[in-house]
């Protein structure tokens, strides 16, 4: 029996535990909890992903409304990461004025510097364009083009795909 308070946890035990391949989910949340951003937008991102094929007790919405709610607390310490993430995630909500927010967090955080953010916008002017996070060619360019001159490799495969 595990004695350990569940708001605790080793720090080195989690980066360990995804080293080896496998997600001490436990461990994510106990370190969710003790206010650590990048821990609650892990565990969100986890629960998204849980959301696309939840068990038999739960439902896609229960699992995305807690996502939102991490988001939301980690945006609150300040991160730029949840803030794309939560704009990410909003715009795909059926009220507008959830729509407007996410595109104003997604927009904030890829203005902040947010390189997942800039990828995230530049991809959803591709694929899924809307008023809200934008609909032209030209804004999904620049987008991908600032993510991949700081480095990232999917953003410069997106350009690849929007040039042919």
């Amino acid at each position: 029996m595990d004695s350990r308070d569940p708001g605790s946890y080793d720090e080195g035990e989690l980066e360990t535990s995804i080293v080896r391949g496998r997600l001490d989910v436990d461990l994510l949340r106990a370190r969710a909890w003790c206010d650590d951003p990048q821990a609650m937008c892990m565990y969100a991102d986890w629960l998204l992903h849980r959301a696309l094929a939840p068990e038999e007790d739960e439902t896609a919405d229960q699992l995305v409304a807690e996502a939102r709610s991490w988001l939301r607390r980690a945006v609150r310490t300040g991160s730029r990461r949840a803030a794309g993430m939560l704009g990410d995630v909003l715009l795909d909500a059926r009220l507008p004025d959830d729509r407007r927010a996410g595109a104003q967090l997604l927009r904030g955080a890829a203005f902040g510097g947010d390189v997942a953010a800039m990828r995230r916008l530049g991809a959803r002017c591709i694929f899924r364009p809307s008023i809200e996070a934008g609909n032209d060619q030209h804004e999904a360019r620049r987008w991908l083009m600032r993510a991949a001159a700081r480095g990232d490799a999917r953003s410069a495969e997106l350009l690849e795909h929007l040039n042919d």
